[in-house]
């Protein structure tokens, strides 16, 4: 619904087949061809730790939505599976990293990573996914941004961290 993106153009019966399936999923569990973030947050707590999952699964539907109409259509939903299954590095590195960015500035503040991760540990501790992490949310996320200061600015690390700041040095 006005995405400019277009599908993958994966080639072959079994794509075709597999897309079949996708839509026919979608619109058995959506009749209306459009998810909702309730209905997003509902199917996706269900499948996963229940409610300790409805904030990681918000930030999930904001990433999905990628013309920001408070809906995900069948074109947005299959973009991201096959972004995710069969794209590149950096193509998932950019998704993550508007998974975190959430007020798309380009940027991801120490908060915003913070709030992610908070959500993350909430799950991971939910679902009894790991040991107990001796870090807490807040120290993992101090930890990224210290890892992530190429210049060694003490003060960078309270700042944001942007796309880039993921790349190789040179």
């Amino acid at each position: 619904m006005g995405q400019a993106a277009a599908l993958p153009c994966r080639r072959g019966e079994s794509y075709i087949t597999e897309l079949y399936e996708w839509f026919r999923k979608f619109i058995n569990e959506c009749p209306s061809g459009l998810i909702t973030l309730h209905e997003f947050q509902r199917h996706f707590c269900n499948g996963t730790v229940g409610s300790e999952s409805a904030e990681y699964a918000e930030q999930i539907f904001h990433t999905l939505d990628n013309n920001g109409d408070g809906v995900v259509d069948f074109r947005e939903y299959v973009m991201a599976i096959s972004l995710l299954i069969e794209g590149t590095a950096v193509e998932k590195l950019c998704w993550s990293f508007n998974l975190y960015d959430k007020d798309k500035d380009g940027a991801i503040t120490k908060e915003e990573m913070l709030e992610i991760m908070q959500a993350v540990f909430k799950m991971h501790l939910a679902a009894a996914l790991t040991k107990p992490n001796t870090l807490t949310a807040e120290e993992c996320t101090n930890r990224i941004f210290v890892r992530l200061d190429k210049d060694n600015n003490e003060n960078r690390q309270s700042q944001f961290l942007r796309l880039w700041d993921f790349s190789e040095p040179q």
